[in-house]
């Protein structure tokens, strides 16, 4: 008798911590699930910034553009190391680049890079820092009272182009390639 009732004593702590981790996956996949859909949202409000964006160059409103897309890139700044991915949510990797594949690099010290030549452009593997290193000097050019129209991710293909058929190119600041670019496009507009 004596042995039943430790068996079941021991059989409900077993269980009761069986219980706890379920209970604790449960609750882990209910916050990632909440992830997901906060990234959604901010993601589709992007979107209608951009949309929003365009429209307002369009209709030849730059100062309201301008305003726009600050509002932009302060979402992004504000949300980017928060919802970075949702497996990777412990580490802060939205500043990183790729470069040489084994070499991952602060963003900051990329563009610093990219001020003096744009030799570490083509180093670059992922598309995603490309897409924010362009957004980066399109801003500057903004702030400088010149619109590039333009997707970032248009020009990385354009870009690629351009320093391979002029590798002499590659010793420019990035700022000056994005020029060229941009000029080759028919879209380096001033306001």
């Amino acid at each position: 008798m004596r042995a039943k009732l430790i068996f079941g004593c021991v059989f409900a702590l077993i269980l009761t911590g069986a219980c706890d981790g379920f209970c604790a996956g449960v609750i882990r996949q209910r916050q990632r699930m909440q992830i997901i859909q906060r990234q959604r949202q901010i993601m589709y409000q992007l979107a209608q910034l951009k949309e929003a964006y365009k429209q307002a160059i369009y209709h030849g409103n730059y100062e309201l553009a301008g305003k726009i897309r600050a509002y932009y890139e302060r979402i992004v700044q504000k949300y980017a190391s928060a919802y970075s991915h949702p497996s990777v949510s412990q580490q802060n990797t939205h500043n990183k680049v790729n470069v040489h594949e084994d070499n991952v690099e602060d963003i900051s010290d990329v563009i610093a890079q990219l001020n003096g030549s744009s030799q570490i452009w083509t180093q670059i593997i992922d598309e995603e820092p490309k897409i924010a290193i362009i957004d980066h000097y399109k801003s500057v050019y903004l702030n400088e009272g010149v619109i590039i129209n333009k997707s970032s991710s248009d020009y990385i293909d354009i870009i690629n182009t351009l320093l391979t058929d002029h590798p002499t190119m590659l010793q420019y600041p990035f700022k000056e390639v994005l020029k060229s670019a941009a000029i080759s496009q028919n879209d380096f507009h001033s306001r």
